[in-house]
């Protein structure tokens, strides 16, 4: 498996280079873990973004440790090992969600619409223990990730150079450009003929109202002298 370190002014945090052990164990060179990712329009630093030919696998790494509760998309800790609960500041899940909608919409801008894309969180520390009901992305301790990716290894969505693509439009120094546009482009505006034009139209109008006075003097004058 490749690797890339998006942003190396980012201090390496441990459960990064874990995931990175845990993943190399199971893929090849046909995959490849973007770490640090910084997007031109996200506010936030994504974690891991695994690309290859099932498509694109956005990480958010949870390294807290404790004792946590998940129920749909909101998040608690539990100071006293379940005996209560309160919300918890930081949120995995929602960074996980937000950071599937950026990438999503960084794909889209690329051009790269059809790309399958799914998202998780990931727990590095095995002294993290998280219960779930109803969790609104997909929670992976090392062992469940370990079993999902070998579950991504059997599908193949993206040829080769599409994956490679994928990875142009998010690594580091890649500014994704809008897909070209199939609209047939403005003829370009021909300003001389126009001009010309302009000058035309003005001329006769002037010869007419020039005509037009000729004629009232014409009929004043017959009016006052009859034949």
């Amino acid at each position: 498996m490749r690797t890339i370190v998006a942003n190396a002014e980012l201090p390496d945090a441990p459960g990064e280079h874990e995931l990175a052990r845990v993943l190399g164990l199971e893929l090849d060179d046909t995959y490849t873990l973007l770490r640090g990712l910084t997007l031109p329009r996200a506010t936030d630093v994504i974690d891991a973004v695994l690309v290859g030919p099932f498509g694109v696998l956005v990480m958010a790494l949870f390294e807290y440790e404790g004792c946590y509760a998940c129920d749909g998309d909101s998040w608690f800790h539990s100071p006293d090992d379940g005996q209560s609960w309160r919300t918890s500041i930081e949120n995995p899940i929602k960074q996980a969600l937000y950071d599937h909608i950026q990438v999503k919409a960084h794909l889209d801008h690329a051009g790269l619409r059809d790309v399958p894309l799914e998202q998780a969180v990931v727990f590095p520390s095995a002294n993290t223990r998280v219960v779930s009901r109803d969790p609104a992305a997909p929670l992976l301790d090392l062992d469940q990730l370990q079993q999902h990716v070998r579950q991504l290894r059997d599908q193949t969505y993206l040829s080769a150079t599409q994956v490679a693509g994928v990875v142009r439009a998010l690594g580091p120094g890649v500014v994704a450009q809008p897909a070209p546009s199939t609209t047939r482009p403005a003829p370009p505006v021909r300003r001389a003929a126009n001009s010309l034009g302009l000058w035309g139209v003005a001329l006769v109008l002037l010869v007419c109202g020039n005509l037009a006075i000729c004629l009232g003097f014409v009929l004043v004058w017959l009016w006052r002298n009859p034949l």
